[in-house]
Protein backbone atom coordinates (compact mmCIF):
# COMPACT_ATOMS: atom_id res chain seq x y z
CA UNK A 1 0.00 0.00 0.00
CA UNK A 2 1.21 3.35 -1.38
CA UNK A 3 2.02 6.20 1.49
CA UNK A 4 -0.80 8.24 0.15
CA UNK A 5 -2.92 5.55 0.31
CA UNK A 6 -2.33 4.74 3.73
CA UNK A 7 -2.56 7.87 4.92
CA UNK A 8 -5.93 8.22 3.03
CA UNK A 9 -7.16 5.20 5.00
CA UNK A 10 -5.57 6.73 8.64
CA UNK A 11 -7.73 10.16 7.80
CA UNK A 12 -10.72 7.84 7.41
CA UNK A 13 -10.18 6.20 10.34
CA UNK A 14 -9.45 9.12 12.55
CA UNK A 15 -12.35 10.71 10.95
CA UNK A 16 -14.82 7.87 12.41
CA UNK A 17 -13.10 8.38 15.91
CA UNK A 18 -13.51 11.93 15.41
CA UNK A 19 -16.24 13.14 14.23
CA UNK A 20 -18.69 13.72 17.54
CA UNK A 21 -16.08 15.11 19.47
CA UNK A 22 -16.89 18.12 21.19
CA UNK A 23 -16.28 20.12 24.00
CA UNK A 24 -13.13 19.22 26.20
CA UNK A 25 -12.96 15.49 24.32
CA UNK A 26 -11.95 18.03 21.04
CA UNK A 27 -8.95 20.16 23.13
CA UNK A 28 -6.26 17.82 21.62
CA UNK A 29 -7.76 18.61 18.10
CA UNK A 30 -8.09 21.79 15.96
CA UNK A 31 -11.72 23.27 16.29
CA UNK A 32 -11.71 23.29 12.39
CA UNK A 33 -10.72 19.92 12.02
CA UNK A 34 -13.74 18.73 14.29
CA UNK A 35 -16.20 20.72 12.41
CA UNK A 36 -14.91 19.54 8.82
CA UNK A 37 -14.91 16.01 10.36
CA UNK A 38 -18.85 16.57 11.10
CA UNK A 39 -19.43 18.08 8.21
CA UNK A 40 -17.59 15.03 6.37
CA UNK A 41 -19.69 12.70 8.30
CA UNK A 42 -23.37 14.90 7.25
CA UNK A 43 -22.47 14.46 4.33
CA UNK A 44 -22.33 10.49 3.88
CA UNK A 45 -24.88 8.36 2.10
CA UNK A 46 -26.86 5.58 4.25
CA UNK A 47 -24.79 2.98 2.65
CA UNK A 48 -21.86 5.12 3.59
CA UNK A 49 -22.73 5.03 6.88
CA UNK A 50 -23.54 2.05 7.13
CA UNK A 51 -19.18 1.18 6.43
CA UNK A 52 -19.12 4.10 8.84
CA UNK A 53 -20.42 2.31 11.49
CA UNK A 54 -18.67 -1.30 10.73
CA UNK A 55 -15.58 0.95 10.64
CA UNK A 56 -16.38 2.46 14.36
CA UNK A 57 -17.46 -1.14 15.62
CA UNK A 58 -14.71 -2.99 14.68
CA UNK A 59 -12.29 -0.36 16.24
CA UNK A 60 -14.16 -0.61 19.32
CA UNK A 61 -13.52 -4.11 19.34
CA UNK A 62 -9.99 -4.06 18.34
CA UNK A 63 -10.45 -5.24 15.14
CA UNK A 64 -8.06 -2.80 13.47
CA UNK A 65 -8.09 -4.54 9.97
CA UNK A 66 -11.96 -4.59 9.83
CA UNK A 67 -12.15 -0.80 10.63
CA UNK A 68 -9.58 -0.70 7.85
CA UNK A 69 -11.25 -2.54 5.55
CA UNK A 70 -14.48 -0.45 6.24
CA UNK A 71 -12.74 2.83 6.16
CA UNK A 72 -11.67 2.10 2.87
CA UNK A 73 -15.23 1.88 1.43
CA UNK A 74 -15.54 5.72 2.83
CA UNK A 75 -15.04 9.07 0.83
CA UNK A 76 -11.67 11.36 1.02
CA UNK A 77 -11.49 12.71 4.64
CA UNK A 78 -10.30 15.45 6.19
CA UNK A 79 -6.71 15.49 6.88
CA UNK A 80 -5.93 14.69 10.32
CA UNK A 81 -3.44 17.52 12.16
CA UNK A 82 -1.85 14.27 14.28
Amino acid sequence: MGTSTLNDLRDKLQAVLNHHLSGSASNHLPARYVGECKEWFARLSNTERLFFQVAADSFAKGDEAGAERAAAALPAAPKCPL
